[in-house]
């Protein structure tokens, strides 16, 4: 298993940044944290209690109100998180949270945005919303008081890892790198503006990955693109997310991670990544998505196509905006259910992207499973049973800023739709 070793501030920003939910049963019904906290224990586990000092790890997910996963920590891939266990200050606080669960438990809480949510909120999290969050604590150990959360199997090869690249660094005549504490190396190339990146800020680079031999593994440039990753929310390698901090927008550099911050003694074999493989990333980072921004941008965008066709809309509190055009019947679709449509996807200037019409087959997906873009989630819960109508998406509930085929980074997306059964 692989770890991370974050400070609870860093997930509790990053919580502020996911979509926000309202729960349905009341708080007098479910247990309460120290603090106040709302949580439903959902499987029990048989482990420890984590006391003063250990170190806890967790896995994550966190849902909408029908239950969308929005950021997932189960992934077979994703790295799990580690905190060393203290006392909880605050409502909201993830210490507070571990303090009602025990090794093996999975437990739901909800979290109440308006309490843990201060200034300008994304426009997704409103007053009164409740934010929804599993956690699941895989494992409670004693602290051994090694550095950077690295397990004590894992420090000799910290060791060896540091050794092998101070070597690498002097055979190489490279200078101006820097170590910190968690072993990993770093030199800026080129400095940019501004402050450092930090946890919560959707940053957007382009890097070049090799090994200590200088064998190309991965880039973003072959595939002519940049990436955008939410930092703090465990999306990147632990050395990967730690070096990123001494980075700002405009800047490029490189960083040298050993391999207990990477892949570990497992590697990844399908990035043809070997166990215990130090790794070079050569960084450029391009800029910062503001979502809040892209959202307004968009909305202004939907607002006058409608006005020049003369079209009225209804607007979504998350942003997307519908148009019925033929009522259906029965009880609109809830989560769980499997929704069976016929639709056609289109730019703004008309270019379809998508027909499941042109290839004369419906598509169907479970609302609320994650299955499909956030937008169609969203809007068509307001479609029943044989109703028909228009969706119209902001990119920031599509595919954000990224080229999708041939639909264009940042697009608003059109979907006619046709509900043909919900099962």
């Amino acid at each position: 298993m692989s770890y991370r070793f974050v400070s609870f501030l860093v997930l509790c920003s990053s919580i502020l940044l996911i979509a926000a939910c309202k729960h349905q049963s009341t708080s007098d019904q479910l247990a309460k944290t120290p603090y106040g906290l709302a949580y439903e224990t959902l499987k029990k586990g048989n482990g420890p209690a984590p006391q003063i000092g250990d170190l806890v790890t967790i896995y994550s997910i966190y849902k909408t109100a029908n239950d969308s996963v929005f950021a997932s920590g189960y992934e077979p891939d994703v790295i799990a998180q580690q905190f060393k266990m203290g006392k909880a200050t605050q409502y909201g606080d993830l210490l507070d949270m571990f303090s009602v669960m025990h090794e093996g438990d999975s437990t739901e809480f909800y979290l109440q945005s308006d309490s843990v949510y201060q200034g300008v909120r994304p426009p997704y999290i409103h007053a009164g919303d409740i934010v929804k969050i599993i956690i699941k604590m895989e494992e409670v150990a004693v602290d051994t008081g090694q550095a950077g959360g690295i397990r004590p199997s894992q420090n000799d090869q910290l060791q060896i890892d540091t050794r092998l690249i101070q070597n690498y660094l002097a055979k190489n005549n490279l200078t101006g790198f820097e170590k910190v504490e968690d072993g990993v190396f770093y030199h800026i190339d080129k400095k940019g503006k501004g402050e450092n990146l930090k946890a919560g800020q959707n940053v957007k680079m382009h890097y070049i990955l090799e090994n200590l031999q200088g064998e190309k593994i991965d880039a973003t440039y072959d595939r002519g693109e940049p990436i955008t990753v939410t930092l703090g929310i465990g999306q990147l390698i632990l050395g990967w997310e730690e070096g990123l901090r001494y980075f700002n927008v405009g800047s490029s550099g490189e960083l040298i991670i050993p391999s207990p911050l990477a892949y570990g003694e497992q590697g990844q074999a399908q990035s043809n990544i070997e166990p215990n493989e130090i790794l070079v990333f050569k960084i450029e980072i391009i800029g910062i998505y503001d979502e809040v921004k892209q959202l307004a941008t968009d909305s202004k965008i939907i607002r006058d196509y409608l006005d020049r066709g003369s079209m009225k809309a209804k607007q979504t509190k998350e942003g997307v905006y519908y148009k019925i055009t033929k009522k259906g019947k029965g009880p609109k679709p809830v989560s769980g259910q499997t929704m069976i449509i016929d639709y056609t996807g289109r730019l703004l200037d008309g270019t379809v992207f998508d027909s499941s019409v042109d290839r004369d087959q419906p598509f169907s997906f479970v609302l609320g499973a994650g299955q499909v873009i956030q937008g169609w989630e969203i809007g068509l819960q307001y479609f029943n049973k044989g109703a028909k109508g228009l969706i119209f998406i902001p990119s920031t509930l599509a595919y954000r800023d990224h080229q999708v085929g041939n639909i264009p980074p940042n697009s608003v997306l059109i979907f006619d739709v046709q509900v043909l059964d919900i099962q």
